[in-house]
């Protein structure tokens, strides 16, 4: 099937973080719905992940795909512990046109897991940096979807405001309190309505969206050990050390100490 440019000549893409990680016998979710897609390569043991409501097997050289907005869980098999490579991304508007699979057999692929580790290596810290980073996530979406026919093609609805703007200053603010009158603001619109095409942009109201993206530059920062977890508290605008930790233990499902151990295993 061919794609109008028109559709795809503006992909937005961005890495909030990843890392390769040995999931204890505790690793489990039921129906979460994020914000951002998944890459899950699963190197070792054994999981269900369940997606839409269809169970699938994860085993070694399983790769999931799992788009933003997808309902989904994923458990153990059995008490062992699973070994996979993972990272948090999102493409603006692709996977809202295509349907897929969410999972493909690859195997033990060199070349896959050369692309991961890579992908886990980069950063945004230079020009160079930043554009690699994006086009080595493209190019492992395109090895992704060349293993599939894509027969469904739905055109995003248009949606003229710009909202980029907000999302680059919350990406630069992480350690402020935002204020949806404030984010508005931005973009000049009224917060009533801001807050409308907000949710039918990315599908989460702005605050939610705001708590995830704080989450998520918390758990990057955690595989850092030399940033201390205070320190990561305020980056991401928490005062309090209890309301911290409770915050990210309702969102990942860890405390942020037992997430900072679990990656480095």
């Amino acid at each position: 099937m061919e794609f109008s440019n028109k559709y795809l000549s503006n992909l937005n893409v961005n890495y909030y973080g990843g890392c390769l990680i040995r999931c204890p016998p505790d690793w489990k979710a039921i129906n979460i719905i994020c914000q951002y897609s998944k890459f899950y390569y699963i190197q070792d043991g054994r999981c269900v992940i369940e997606i839409d409501d269809i169970k699938y097997e994860g085993k070694c050289g399983s790769l999931f795909l799992i788009p933003a907005g997808k309902k989904h869980s994923f458990y153990h098999i059995d008490d062992n512990y699973v070994k996979k490579y993972w990272f948090h991304f999102d493409i603006e508007n692709l996977f809202t046109m295509i349907e897929f699979p969410f999972c493909i057999d690859i195997g033990n692929n060199k070349k896959l897991k050369s692309m991961f580790i890579k992908i886990l290596k980069g950063n945004e810290n230079t020009l160079h940096d930043f554009l690699y980073l994006k086009a080595m996530i493209i190019e492992l979406v395109a090895m992704y979807l060349s293993n599939f026919d894509i027969k469904v093609f739905k055109p995003p609805v248009t949606i003229y405001t710009d909202l980029s703007p907000v999302l680059q200053y919350i990406k630069n603010n992480m350690s402020k309190r935002f204020t949806v009158f404030e984010l508005a603001k931005i973009v000049h619109l009224h917060p009533n309505y801001f807050i409308k095409l907000f949710k039918e942009k990315f599908g989460y109201s702005p605050i939610k969206y705001i708590n995830k993206m704080k989450m998520e530059t918390a758990k990057t920062m955690l595989q850092d050990e030399s940033i201390s977890i205070t320190q990561i508290m305020q980056s991401t605008g928490f005062e309090d050390p209890a309301h911290f930790s409770k915050f990210f233990k309702q969102y990942s499902g860890y405390s942020p100490k037992q997430f900072r151990n679990i990656y480095k295993t």
